[in-house]
C-alpha cells in the first residue's frame, strides 16, 4: 500500500519536457512582441506586492514546493475516491479513479501539507495531477481526492476530450512549475505559473477557462500573462551576476512571464519545484514586486 512521505524532497529529479511534441503549447511561447496593456499596468500600483520565489523555504514544518514524481510506465493503479461524494455514496467503497501512486507519496509542501496537498506525477505518456489527495479513513480504507486530472501527452492539453485540470484557471499547472534544470545554466525558456492571494472575478483570458477570482475591481484576470520590464531585468542581473541561475530565470520572466491562474492564502508566489537546492542558488532572492510586470494583451 502507498503511504505518504514524512520527509522533505531534497533533490527534483529532473522532469522530462512534457508535451514535448505540441510546439504551440502558451507555455513555450515567447510573449516579448506582444503588446501591452497600458490601463491594467498601470493598475498594478493599487495592488503592488513582493512577488515571492519560496522554493526551498520552511514554514510551519513544511518545505515549499510541488513534488514532481517521475514513475515507470504500466504502473500499478490505486483506487482513489471522490471525496465530494455524498456520505451514503462513499459507503459504497466504489473507486472513482485508479491513480499510479508510487510507493512513497510526495505531496505539495511535504512532509506536514499545510497548503492544497496537490500531487503531480509523470510516466513520459501521461501526466497526473490531483487536488487534496489525502488519507481516506472509514467507511473507505484508502486514499482520496477532491479533483483530479490524467493529462494524454500525446494530444495538445486543450484537445478535444482533455481533463480541465485541477487549478482554478483550468489549465495544466505541471509545466508551469519552475525546476532548478530550467536555469541552472540557461535562460529560462517556459512561461511561470503565479498565484495571487485574489485577483478579478471577470471573465478569465488568455489560456484559463475558469476562475475563482473574487474582486470586481482589481486589474488581473485568470490567464492574464505578466512580462517582467527590462528595468528590474537589468536590476536583477547586476545584483546577482549575467550568468546566475537567479538572473537566467529573469531572462525568462522577460520573455515568457508569468500565468495567473490560482489563488493563494496571503501572498502573490511562483510555484516552484520542492527542491532544498533552490535557497543557495537564487540567494536572498529577485526582490521582484508586480509593479516590476506589464500586464499583456490576451
Amino acid at each position: 500500500m502507498p503511504s505518504f512521505a514524512t520527509d522533505a524532497q531534497m533533490t527534483q529529479p529532473p522532469v522530462p519536457q512534457l508535451w514535448a511534441g505540441d510546439s504551440n503549447a502558451f507555455w513555450r511561447q515567447r510573449v516579448d512582441s506582444r503588446p501591452i496593456d497600458q490601463a491594467r499596468t498601470a493598475a498594478l500600483a493599487q495592488w503592488d506586492m513582493a512577488v515571492g520565489f519560496p522554493g526551498g523555504t520552511r514554514w510551519q514544518g513544511a518545505v515549499y514546493g510541488q513534488p514532481i514524481q517521475i514513475i515507470p510506465a504500466n504502473a500499478p493503479r490505486t483506487p482513489v475516491l471522490d471525496d465530494r461524494r455524498p456520505f451514503w455514496d462513499v459507503i459504497t467503497g466504489k473507486a472513482d479513479v485508479m491513480l499510479p501512486l508510487p510507493p512513497v507519496i510526495r505531496r505539495e509542501a511535504d512532509p506536514t501539507c499545510p497548503f492544497d496537498k496537490h500531487w503531480r506525477a509523470t510516466d513520459g505518456l501521461s501526466l497526473f495531477e490531483a487536488w487534496v489527495l489525502r488519507p481516506k479513513a472509514w467507511p473507505f480504507t484508502g486514499f482520496a481526492c477532491s479533483d483530479w486530472a490524467i493529462w494524454d501527452l500525446s494530444r495538445p492539453w486543450n484537445a478535444p476530450g482533455q481533463p480541465r485540470g485541477v487549478v482554478a484557471g483550468a489549465f495544466p499547472h505541471a509545466p508551469l512549475v519552475l525546476t532548478v534544470e530550467d536555469c541552472l545554466s540557461r535562460p529560462l525558456d517556459k512561461a511561470l505559473f503565479l498565484g495571487l492571494p485574489d485577483y478579478s472575478n471577470a471573465a478569465p483570458v488568455g489560456p484559463a477557462r475558469g476562475t475563482d477570482g473574487t474582486l470586481a475591481a482589481h486589474p488581473l484576470r485568470a490567464g492574464e500573462r505578466l512580462l517582467l520590464r527590462s528595468g528590474a531585468l537589468d536590476r536583477v542581473r547586476q545584483q546577482a551576476g549575467a550568468t546566475s541561475p537567479a538572473a537566467n530565470l529573469a531572462m525568462g520572466l522577460a520573455t515568457h512571464g508569468l500565468v495567473l491562474g490560482d489563488k493563494t492564502g496571503s501572498v502573490a508566489v511562483v510555484t516552484m519545484t520542492q527542491d532544498q537546492r533552490w535557497p543557495q542558488l537564487l540567494g536572498p532572492g529577485l526582490g521582484l514586486r508586480l509593479t516590476d510586470f506589464v500586464v499583456l494583451v490576451p
